[in-house]
């Protein structure tokens, strides 16, 4: 089983996606913001992130930039509902962008080859 750390400020979205991923063999940690987020990635031993870029916080695409410098070997996978940032949360690191609205099948799809 897979841990995963998701990230979003729409707790129905953390809560759906989270369950549908957990039913596929993810275990899912969760946080709705940067302080959250910090807190489980300080704590437990994550193997994937997937990110909005919408965090109110430090602001999403700076947050996926800092986890994927200071953890280059953590696979991030960006989920937006900007096309436009599409680019640039590929250029601070991201492995993967999907633009919302996403599937749990389209999440699964993309963490599988990441």
């Amino acid at each position: 089983m897979r841990r995963l750390l998701l990230i979003d400020d729409d707790q129905d979205f953390l809560d759906l996606v989270g369950m549908g991923l957990g039913t596929r063999g993810f275990e899912v940690l969760t946080a709705n913001g940067v302080a959250d987020a910090e807190v489980v990635l300080r704590g437990d031993a994550i193997e994937l992130v997937v990110t909005d870029l919408g965090l109110e916080d430090e602001g999403g695409l700076a947050f996926c930039a800092r986890i994927c410098a200071e953890r280059p070997t953590l696979p991030v996978l960006v989920v937006t509902g900007y096309p436009e940032a599409r680019e640039a949360a590929l250029a601070v690191g991201a492995r993967h962008v999907l633009i919302k609205p996403v599937t749990v099948e389209e999440l699964e799809a993309a963490l599988a080859a990441l």
